[in-house]
């Protein structure tokens, strides 16, 4: 296995951005959250306990979240632009850099080695199976988890801090994921769906504007990454998505009532990957020697090799060292990547094995139910597009 030192290195030099160095990230985050909905403020220093002494003196919070929203994207606007002159600091990501994780990250405070989402696709070991978390199905034949006799928390390892409080809170996401498993977990049922981003942002200036308690609303929009992965992080459709979320949002603080606190961030970034991403299947000597399933994502995948470990790896440093890593699962572990308190539970879902990338290249593990032809960007690694995340502020 490769060192986990290099990795160190690469973050030194400025190549990869580790999830551990930055003060301001989905943790912490969550932190100012709950600081809000528990009317705090501890556990928080420098500029997140100033940001989070402005929340709390606030009567509302709205926290809206677009998904593949990375810094990258950010600076692709012009200096005049609403977000531009609203960015308050760059924020980080956790690791895995994909939604499922930073989302469990947000709702929960906890790293996902304590919740249990690790990516996409997620190894289970009471179906000895991958599962795709966010549509709560097996990941092999779409077969509904619920069917195969998993519940909620035998899957999600920590509770969102919102169900431990009665603040008045809503989540508006969107009509097709209102129904989901996941969605209902991280947001404690109280769902508002909607099908068209302006709808849910006039409603919840409704809902604050009806409302005489304090209130906490959350906003999801998943239309940049959808964008990103079907068209690529740099083309048209994406950035003129990434000019109309700053059309949006504009347009919505000139509407926001009084005694309210806007943050805007996202889960991660993007990176373009179709024309570097290589199929592990052409590779027949290596893809022999995984015991399947492969889980987690094109940039990180957990594998299961036992016995083989010695002699892939061999084979895998000369084929792809220039750039891929390939970790013990468990250094990972121990370096508090993925989290300091990691869930026994979580040891059954990371395999022995890490592959990481080091650059833009990914992997296509060759699926057959999972075909990448159509995939264009990918995330869920360390590089600063993938992990750093611009965090917008306003109020009023």
């Amino acid at each position: 296995m490769d060192n986990i030192e290099i990795l160190y290195k690469d973050f030194v030099l400025g190549k990869l951005v580790s999830p551990l160095d930055k003060e301001i990230n989905q943790i912490s985050l969550s932190k100012v959250l709950q600081n809000f909905v528990d009317q705090t403020n501890t556990d928080l220093s420098g500029e997140l306990k100033k940001i989070s002494t402005k929340i709390l003196e606030k009567q509302h919070l709205i926290f809206f979240l677009a998904d593949g929203f990375g810094m990258n994207f950010l600076n692709k606007l012009s200096k005049k632009k609403f977000l531009v002159d609203n960015f308050w600091n760059v924020g980080c990501s956790v690791f895995p850099s994909s939604t499922g994780p930073n989302l469990l990250s947000l709702a929960t405070g906890k790293m996902p080695g304590e919740h249990g989402d690790l990516g996409w696709e997620t190894y289970i070991s009471k179906i000895s199976d991958n599962a795709t978390l966010f549509k709560w199905e097996r990941s092999k034949d779409k077969e509904i988890l619920s069917n195969l006799g998993l519940n909620l928390d035998d899957i999600y390892l920590e509770e969102p801090f919102i169900k431990k409080n009665n603040i008045d809170y809503l989540a508006f996401v969107p009509e097709n994921l209102k129904s989901s498993p996941t969605t209902n977990w991280i947001t404690n049922g109280k769902i508002f769906p909607y099908d068209d981003l302006s709808n849910a942002l006039s409603s919840s200036i409704d809902r604050i504007n009806n409302c005489k308690e304090r209130t906490f609303t959350f906003i999801y929009w998943p239309d940049i990454d959808f964008y990103a992965h079907k068209t690529g992080a740099n083309s048209s459709e994406t950035i003129g998505k990434v000019n109309l979320l700053d059309d949006y949002v504009y347009n919505y603080h000139k509407m926001l009532p009084k005694d309210t606190a806007f943050i805007l961030t996202s889960d991660h970034g993007h990176l373009d990957a179709q024309e570097k991403r290589i199929k592990l299947s052409n590779y027949d000597e290596l893809f022999q020697k995984i015991r399947q399933p492969i889980s987690g994502e094109q940039r990180f995948a957990f594998l299961r090799l036992e016995e083989e470990r010695e002699s892939f790896y061999e084979i895998f440093k000369n084929e792809f060292s220039d750039h891929f890593y390939l970790f013990d699962s468990k250094e990972i572990c121990e370096k508090g990547f993925i989290g300091e308190n990691i869930n026994e539970i979580v040891f059954s879902r990371i395999g022995d094995s890490l592959i990481l990338s080091k650059d833009e290249f990914s992997f296509d593990f060759s699926k057959s139910y999972n075909n990448l032809d159509g995939l264009f960007s990918d995330h869920g690694g360390l590089t600063s597009d993938e992990m750093d995340i611009p965090i917008i502020f306003y109020n009023t």
